[in-house]
């Protein structure tokens, strides 16, 4: 289809467009995974790998000309919301400390221990400092 578009539709790549899009969303079959739990791609090839490498070769020897404004803006916003801080740090604590439940409640206690030793250091120093 994309071979079609480019040959015989140039002006009107919509096809092309979104295979663009995807190329850039999935790089890994860990975005494969991702997609395919969010309703946004079916995979019927049983491997995440394998589409990942079959979307990624989508968008082998085409000649992109024009990029519809539509997906310009898609993209420009999701790079806008991808790049604040809050939204990398929610992102990094997710994935590396919340992979499961008790992944979760521990870090949370750990967190929870860490600010009630750190109250118990300020009493402590407001003791001493009340003193004197």
């Amino acid at each position: 289809m994309v071979a079609l578009e480019q040959c015989h539709y140039p002006s009107k790549s919509y096809i092309t467009d979104y295979i663009v899009v995807l190329h850039f969303l999935v790089n890994t079959s860990n975005d494969v995974d991702l997609l395919v739990r969010k309703g946004i791609l079916m995979s019927y090839l049983g491997d995440t790998d394998s589409s990942a490498k079959m979307i990624n070769g989508l968008w082998k020897n085409v000649s992109q000309t024009n990029f519809s404004c539509h997906y310009f803006r898609l993209c420009e916003d999701l790079n806008a919301f991808c790049r604040k801080p809050r939204r990398k740090l929610r992102s990094t604590l997710t994935r590396d400390y919340g992979k499961s439940p008790w992944q979760t409640g521990a870090t949370f206690a750990a967190i929870l221990l860490l600010l009630l030793y750190f109250v118990q250091t300020l009493c402590s120093i407001w003791k001493v400092y009340k003193k004197y």
